[in-house]
């Protein structure tokens, strides 16, 4: 997806929350487009000639509006990752955790059914990030 139409998608998603009513200043639409091809603050901030501590300030305030919005932590190395499962994919092909836009709790499970995931990858052995495990597995 272009990084237009995902930016879109994100105004849109922090313009409905009720909190945020401003949307996106310039910076942070720019940010937002080079982070989503993976570009670093420091070609961002030769692009929009702005101090480069000003751009991650810029881009630090926008990843604080996404998670706010999209109600969970979003930062510039997730952010496609969490766009494409609160966004972008249709609530089908998502397992039964599903955080959208509109939720304001910091998680927010699906009563749908649990999933037969077949084939899945054992986590028995998992290392780290155990909050995320404990949402996967109850």
């Amino acid at each position: 997806m272009p990084s237009e139409e995902a930016l879109a998608l994100v105004e849109q998603a922090i313009c409905h929350n009720h909190r945020i009513k401003s949307g996106l200043s310039p910076l942070q639409r720019t940010v937002f487009c080079y982070a989503w091809e993976s570009r670093a603050y420091s070609e961002i901030a030769k692009h929009s000639d702005y101090e480069l501590s000003y751009v991650k300030q810029a881009g630090s305030q926008l990843w604080q509006l996404l998670s706010q919005a999209l109600a969970q932590k979003v930062t510039k190395r997730n952010v496609r990752l969490i766009l494409q499962r609160s966004l972008l994919l249709p609530e089908s092909a998502l397992p039964s955790v599903r955080l959208t836009p509109e939720s304001t709790a910091p998680t927010a499970v699906s009563t749908a059914p649990n999933i037969d995931w077949g084939d899945a990858v054992d986590v028995s052995c998992f290392y780290g990030r155990e909050a995320e495990l404990k949402q996967l597995i109850p």
